[in-house]
């Protein structure tokens, strides 16, 4: 089950890369219109994440596509440029998904200094309309990538329903994990009432990210999985319940900040706690898009589920 080869692990690594700039992409300009502290430090710290988020994206995106290359030309390292496998592969559903992701994580990119070099210029703080036409740009940008999902791999054959579930959990997922560098930044603030107030007007906006993202998966349960002994008895099953078990982890890590961490707020002290509690949920996260990377690529679902009868 977890014998790889050396193309499949650096498949699956720069695979890997691709979703923390979808992750940024959302949740950090979410911080930025929402639980903004009005500093102009978290403003171009954000922006700095959404940047950088967005090169490591497009460098993964294109190492995947040239990976693919070398694995299907066979003739190593330097089969990544082989320009014949190139030039045929660009015409395939792997070409049509590279070149999406390649494009919104460019511009993704593009969009973060453009609002680097905007707030140098802004003599005042930026009105909310500056940070709305952010994130409304950075989603598109989001949506382009997530949508390049669906032409590849076992997503494919996919039904238009389910495809349009996997978007949605892959969004709401990404908007989740990608606003939790941010949040984490914000206990860092002075202001513990404002703190209080941001964390509690997130933990209000989580709720309906998380009936998206729980509703999405469990649909998607229904489409991979034959009976619930798929969950033991298949390594697809294994797999997914390991990724089952940290979403898990997941959900009491958040619900420790919503009832226990984000009450307590009080002080600079219950502030780092929770700073630290946000940092082992964006590692849990981590490991979860590992799982989920591993899953999604090297292993098929059971035989005779909805997916595999398309």
């Amino acid at each position: 089950m977890f014998s790889l080869s050396g193309w499949e692990v650096a498949g699956l690594i720069s695979k890997l890369g691709i979703y923390p700039g979808i992750a940024a992409a959302l949740g950090g300009p979410l911080v930025l219109l929402f639980y903004h502290d009005g500093s102009r430090r978290l403003t171009r710290d954000v922006l700095v994440y959404i940047a950088l988020a967005g090169l490591l994206a497009f460098h993964s995106a294109l190492a995947y596509f040239l990976i693919q290359v070398g694995t299907i030309s066979g003739s190593g390292v330097a089969g990544m440029f082989d320009w014949t496998m190139i030039n045929l592969l660009l015409d395939t559903p792997l070409g049509d998904s590279s070149l999406l992701r390649l494009t919104s994580f460019v511009a993704m990119f593009l969009l973060a200094l453009f609002y680097l070099y905007r707030i140098r210029e802004l003599q005042s703080p930026p009105e909310q309309l500056f940070y709305s036409r952010l994130f409304a740009l950075l989603f598109l940008c989001a949506l382009i990538a997530a949508g390049s999902f669906r032409s590849t791999g076992h997503l494919a054959v996919f039904g238009n329903t389910a495809q349009l579930a996997i978007a949605l959990h892959l969004l709401a997922f990404g908007t989740w994990v990608g606003a939790l560098l941010p949040l984490a930044w914000l206990c860092n603030s002075p202001d513990i009432a404002q703190l209080k107030t941001n964390m509690q007007r997130f933990g209000a906006h989580a709720r309906f990210i998380l009936i998206v993202l729980l509703a999405a998966g469990i649909y998607m349960l229904t489409e991979l999985l034959t009976t619930p002994s798929d969950l033991i008895a298949t390594p697809y099953g294994f797999a997914l319940s390991i990724k089952l078990a940290l979403v898990g982890l997941l959900l009491l890590l958040a619900a420790r900040h919503r009832w226990f961490l984000v009450p307590a707020l009080g002080t600079q002290e219950a502030g780092l706690k929770l700073q630290r509690s946000i940092y082992v949920e964006l590692v849990v996260a981590l490991v979860l898009l590992c799982v989920t990377a591993y899953f999604s690529t090297m292993l098929a679902p059971p035989a005779g589920s909805a997916m595999m009868a398309l």
